[in-house]
C-alpha cells in the first residue's frame, strides 16, 4: 500500500496542484458570507486598489483571455460590484472602477485571505515563512505576478528611464562658438555679406552715362 501511494505521489507538482486546490476550497469557505468566488475576490481588490483601470489592462495580470476577462467582467457588472465607464483619452477604450457594493468588500476579502493564510501557516508551523518564500520564488521564476505587479513595473522603469536621461551629461558647446554668432564661414555667417553686396545704390548716384540709374 504504502508502494503504491509513493508511485501515484513521486511528481512534485502532483503534492502542489493538490495543495492548491485544498486551498482555493477553503479560501472559497471563508468568502462564501460575502457571495464571491476567489477570482471574483481577486478583481474587486485589485480593481479598488489600481483604481480606473482598463479591461485590456487586466488581461495579463490575470493571466486569462480577452474573453474570460469580459465575462468575469460582464458578472460583476451585474452584481453591481464594479462600474464601466468610457476612457476620456479613447473613446474606443473602456475603464472598470469600483462600485458602491464594490467599495463595501476589500475589508471582508482581506479578511477571508488573512483567514485562509492563517490556515497555511498553521501546516508547515515554523517552516511558514520559508514556505511562503518558496511560493513566491515560484511563482515569480514561472513569470507569474500578483495583479498589479506589471503595472508597477512598467512605472518604474519609465520612471528609472526619466531619472537616467535627466543625468546623462550634456555634449559641451564648441570652444569660442556662441548660440548667437555663428562660426565664421559658416552660410549663416556668409549671408549678411552677400546681402551687403546686392544692396541697391543711393537714389542720387549717377551712371556711365550721368544718368541717374
Amino acid at each position: 500500500m504504502l508502494t503504491v501511494n509513493m508511485q501515484c505521489d513521486r511528481h512534485d507538482f502532483h503534492g502542489l496542484l493538490h495543495s492548491a486546490q485544498l486551498v482555493e476550497a477553503e479560501l472559497r469557505r471563508h468568502l462564501a458570507p460575502l457571495g464571491v468566488r476567489p477570482r471574483q475576490a481577486r478583481m474587486i481588490e485589485a480593481i479598488g486598489r489600481l483604481g480606473a483601470v482598463s479591461q485590456a489592462v487586466l488581461v495579463p495580470e490575470f493571466g486569462v483571455t480577452s474573453a474570460s476577462m469580459s465575462t468575469m467582467t460582464d458578472r460583476l457588472l451585474a452584481a453591481g460590484y464594479v462600474t464601466r465607464t468610457v476612457d476620456p483619452a479613447s473613446r474606443r477604450k473602456n475603464r472598470l472602477g469600483p462600485a458602491g457594493k464594490g467599495r463595501a468588500l476589500p475589508a471582508g476579502i482581506t479578511a477571508a485571505w488573512d483567514a485562509t493564510d492563517e490556515t497555511i501557516r498553521a501546516v508547515p508551523g515554523a517552516d511558514a515563512a520559508a514556505f511562503s518564500g518558496l511560493a513566491r520564488r515560484l511563482r515569480d521564476g514561472l513569470g507569474g505576478r500578483p495583479p498589479g505587479g506589471r503595472i508597477a513595473e512598467r512605472a518604474g522603469s519609465s520612471a528609472d528611464r526619466r531619472q537616467r536621461l535627466a543625468r546623462r551629461p550634456r555634449a559641451p558647446a564648441p570652444a569660442g562658438a556662441s548660440p548667437s554668432v555663428p562660426p565664421a564661414g559658416s552660410p549663416a555667417s556668409a549671408a549678411p555679406a552677400r546681402s551687403r553686396a546686392r544692396a541697391p545704390p543711393p537714389p542720387n548716384a549717377a551712371g556711365p552715362s550721368g544718368s541717374p540709374r
